[in-house]
């Protein structure tokens, strides 16, 4: 009861009434840390906390962590889900057949050459290839308003999900069957990167590193959308307000308007500045490292 306090226990005064399908609160007779289906050829262990593939509808799979497994009072064993998207299940998919038309350049004409070689005009979100691995974690409130307790039959198999850490490259082809790094809702349509506690102590302690290398004083790498003229030396002044030296390098800027991205060339000449939308750029980091990084290079 205290592990899963949410789970009603023990049997309801009329259990033949009792149908777990129409109620959504399903009644626990007993909880398993671990499992064995005996009615598979393979005889498939299973475990809470580890990730599987669901039968959806049709020929639909879905991928689930076991949050929990227990014996209902009809005798069905089913387990507890939360689920990951798949990204064609996220916002991504309402974008899949925007088109991309780049703007006129601003300063820098032959980086924007080399960037519109590559198809920077025109390209569309189903021309860049996703990782199918790839999948996002459901919020805890997405995953309440699914069905996430279902029979053990309806698993497919087994597989592996790898977390990503902040900065941390995905993984290669075969070390695991699906990775994620973020969380996704459907009712903001938003990302958001999946820090622990312990990824926000390694940061801190890189952060201390860096700040020791370079004399006590942060320095950052930046893009600055929305760009306008430069106004990051106003964040600047502000982190000094709190003790903190930052200094910025902006290495890619981005403004729709034309004459301010030309300003913003002009101020910050080792800045690449792009007249362009945040789509746009948003599409080029999709392509970057396949495609513009090697024809750049």
């Amino acid at each position: 009861k205290r592990r899963y306090p949410t789970r009603q226990l023990g049997v309801p005064p009329a259990p033949k009434q009792y149908n777990p399908f129409k109620d959504p609160d399903w009644i626990a007779r007993t909880h398993y840390a671990k499992v064995k289906n005996t009615d598979e050829d393979d005889g498939m262990e299973l475990a809470v906390n580890e990730y599987v593939e669901v039968w959806g509808d049709g020929e639909d799979v879905m991928v689930a962590q076991v949050k929990e497994m227990f014996e209902d009072i009809n005798g069905e064993m089913v387990f507890g889900a939360h689920y990951f998207y798949h990204y064609m299940e996220t916002v991504m998919a309402n974008n899949a057949d925007a088109i991309f038309t780049g703007k006129k350049a601003a300063g820098r004409p032959e980086a924007m050459k080399k960037l519109r070689e590559l198809g920077f005009k025109g390209h569309k979100w189903t021309d860049v290839k996703q990782d199918e691995r790839r999948v996002f974690l459901c919020t805890d409130e997405d995953n309440a308003t699914y069905n996430t307790v279902l029979p053990l039959n309806t698993i497919k198999r087994k597989v592996t999900v790898r977390r990503v850490k902040p900065h941390e490259e995905p993984p290669a082809e075969g070390e695991c069957d699906y990775w994620y790094d973020m969380v996704h809702t459907r009712k903001h349509f938003t990302f958001k990167q999946v820090v622990t506690e312990e990824d926000r102590v390694e940061m801190e302690a890189k952060r201390q590193q860096e700040l020791n290398k370079n004399g006590g004083k942060m320095k950052l790498r930046v893009l600055e959308l929305c760009s306008g003229v430069g106004g990051l030396s106003h964040f600047c002044q502000r982190a000094k307000q709190h003790g903190v030296d930052v200094e910025i390098e902006a290495t890619w800027s981005c403004d729709f308007d034309e004459p301010a991205a030309t300003a913003y060339q002009l101020n910050h000449p080792g800045t690449v500045a792009i007249c362009g939308g945040i789509d746009e750029l948003l599409m080029l980091s999709m392509v970057w490292k396949k495609e513009v990084m090697p024809a750049w290079m």
